[in-house]
């Protein structure tokens, strides 16, 4: 899968959107290590060429060099706390189902994991589900 950071953003990689210093808590720096992975991870799939913005964060997947473009699918890396105290990294992936949807995400298709893995996968279905699904390439 070919990912490229829209050109509007590019005053830094996304590898250095992720990245964090000594400073960081440990959520942070284990959240932002796993979004860092899932990046490896997705150029190594079989998958759609596709541009990426951040927001807040997020990974939005557009199907051209503009945010302003229908988001097709998102992934927010963030940290969870277990019962005894842990964090683990985690990712929601979120997509609009129908093109009504688009700007107010309120109502968007959310799916969780802490599994990078399942991550992926999650991700290649969601890009196949969106209302705004890209061509197959």
């Amino acid at each position: 899968m070919k990912l490229t950071r829209i050109s509007a953003q590019n005053y830094s990689t996304l590898h250095e959107e992720f990245a964090t210093n000594d400073s960081a808590g440990e959520g942070k720096r284990l959240a932002f290590a796993a979004a860092q992975k899932l990046l490896d991870r997705l150029g190594a799939v079989d998958g759609p060429s596709l541009y990426i913005y951040t927001s807040l964060f997020r990974l939005c997947f557009v199907n051209g060099d503009d945010f302003r473009l229908p988001t097709i699918t998102r992934c927010t890396p963030y940290y969870r706390t277990t019962d005894s105290g842990q964090h683990i990294p985690s990712f929601q992936i979120a997509f609009p189902e129908s093109s009504e949807m688009e700007r107010s995400d309120e109502h968007w298709t959310k799916w969780t994991t802490s599994d990078l893995e399942e991550a992926i996968q999650m991700i290649l279905k969601s890009l196949r589900l969106s209302a705004f699904a890209p061509d197959g390439d």
